[in-house]
């Protein structure tokens, strides 16, 4: 009886410790899947808030991580490459040129490798991977229509997919809402003229060292005008900074004269204010409101007809 007590002892002995390595060692490989994994979801996010040489790297990747890398990699240099030369037709007006550009481009390619490497990222359990692919191919595809004109309610998705990807490097701090009034879904509006100040706060804004960073876009129905307001509590603009925007959207003239007085950083709300200022003509209406650590509230009105 003693020798078959021993016996079992030794067997659960040694039963125990190849658990315990077999343990061990999954959890080793789970924890380096999962750094790998992480590493490629923190490059896709900053490669979609605008760091666009930005590349995935593929010496610290295994297996099919590896190849998902190296396939985005390629992408992204092509993309790269297209989107440099379509800038510089546009510099140089060559419309005619540009749109052979254009046509050479296959955009079912790109969505097709998109849609491949979301799958695979389900069938791999990792869904979050997954959606965040879905996500960053809705917005090249929204990116790449010729459309001028959308409605408000495709620009505020197109937002809401855009802070999504800005927010998966940082889901416990940072917040955001959106809004539209029943009846207003289906207002017409030129097309990337919320989405550039969202943009504004994702790159200026956002302090790292709150929790509570928030952003929040409200299309209203007023009386006789839509108010869209655009309000978030980030960092917030300097008084001289703050007073320099304000002139430039007072100034109802031509782009070229706006230019003169704008810098880089504040090309986002020159835009905007260009493109709704010729869609609506004096119907349309901004204003900016300020204060360093308190954020920054966009209001534009724009009259009924």
């Amino acid at each position: 009886v003693k020798k078959g007590l021993a016996n079992l002892t030794t067997f659960l002995s040694i039963a125990f410790l190849i658990f315990l390595i077999l343990y061990l060692l999954l959890r080793q490989i789970f924890k380096n899947y999962r750094r790998q994994v992480l590493d490629l979801v923190d490059t896709m996010n900053q490669i979609s808030q605008g760091d666009s040489e930005r590349r995935i790297d593929t010496s610290t990747k295994d297996q099919e991580l590896l190849v998902i890398g190296n396939m985005i990699n390629t992408m992204l240099d092509n993309m790269d490459k297209n989107i440099r030369d379509i800038y510089q037709l546009q510099l140089s007006q060559k419309d005619a040129n540009m749109r052979a550009l254009q046509a050479q481009i296959n955009p079912h390619f790109m969505y097709n490798t998109l849609e491949f490497i979301r799958m695979y990222a389900v069938m791999q359990e990792q869904e979050e991977l997954g959606d965040i692919i879905y996500e960053f191919s809705s917005l090249l595809r929204n990116n790449i229509s010729d459309e001028r004109v959308t409605t408000v309610e495709n620009e505020l998705e197109f937002c809401r997919k855009y802070s999504y990807l800005c927010m998966v490097r940082y889901p416990k701090s940072i917040a955001y809402g959106f809004k539209i009034d029943p009846g207003l879904e289906k207002m017409k509006i030129p097309k990337f003229t919320i989405q550039p100040l969202v943009e504004n706060y994702f790159a200026h804004g956002v302090d790292h060292k709150r929790k509570d960073n928030v952003i929040s876009v409200k299309v209203l129905q007023g009386e006789g005008q839509v108010i869209i307001l655009i309000t978030d509590n980030g960092r917030g603009m300097k008084e001289e900074q703050l007073e320099s925007i304000q002139e430039m959207l007072a100034n109802r003239n031509p782009r070229s004269e706006i230019e003169e007085k704008s810098g880089r950083q504040s090309i986002g709300i020159v835009n905007v204010h260009e493109r709704l200022l010729l869609y609506f003509g004096d119907r349309y209406h901004i204003q900016v409101f300020s204060q360093p650590h308190h954020g920054v509230t966009y209001t534009i009105t724009i009259q009924d007809e």
